[in-house]
């Protein structure tokens, strides 16, 4: 078995002696090493790192859009976006992202604060007023037992289907 190192933010720390010579040991270790940064590191930051191979998973404009369509589309309109949204992307990550979004339009209609740019905020408030908040808890219900059927293998259908079947009855 391989070993692998995985570090988190390390760019985004402040500069510091430790953090050079963490770098530095990192740069010279035989090891596998994942750096996740938030955001994309500079050439300078990369040439420590000759031997590295970079990804960068961006979230599509396609999937923003389709999330904030969600209870303002037809059905018909919301399904033929989610078709889209699918071939660009894994559905469990539609799914988590799906998750996340009635998670924050929850707590909008609850009253509570969410952080965000003011942008964005806008577009929750507007999006929640299509919603009750029974409905919202009803369908993040929905979503907890879609997650328990994927988990444990006990439902019919693959977790596309179940994304489909979800927003139909939204």
């Amino acid at each position: 078995e391989k070993k692998a190192i995985v570090i988190e933010g390390i760019h985004s720390l402040p500069t510091s002696k430790k953090k050079k010579s963490l770098i530095e040991k990192l740069a010279g270790s035989k090891e596998n090493i994942i750096l996740f940064e938030k955001k994309p590191l500079t050439k300078t930051m990369l040439k420590k790192f000759a031997n590295a191979t970079l990804f960068e998973f961006k979230i599509s404009n396609t999937l923003w859009s389709f999330l904030d369509s969600l209870g303002q589309d037809t059905p018909k309109s919301t399904l033929k976006k989610l078709d889209q949204v699918l071939a660009q992307n894994d559905a469990f990550f539609v799914f988590t992202m799906i998750s996340r979004q009635i998670r924050l339009l929850i707590q909008v209609k609850d009253g509570g604060q969410v952080k965000g740019a003011p942008f964005m905020i806008q577009k929750l408030n507007r999006q929640a007023k299509n919603f009750s908040l029974n409905k919202l808890l009803q369908i993040h219900a929905r979503l907890f037992d879609i997650d328990q059927k994927q988990k444990t293998s006990t439902s019919y259908f693959d977790l596309a289907q179940e994304l489909d079947l979800l927003l139909l009855k939204m």
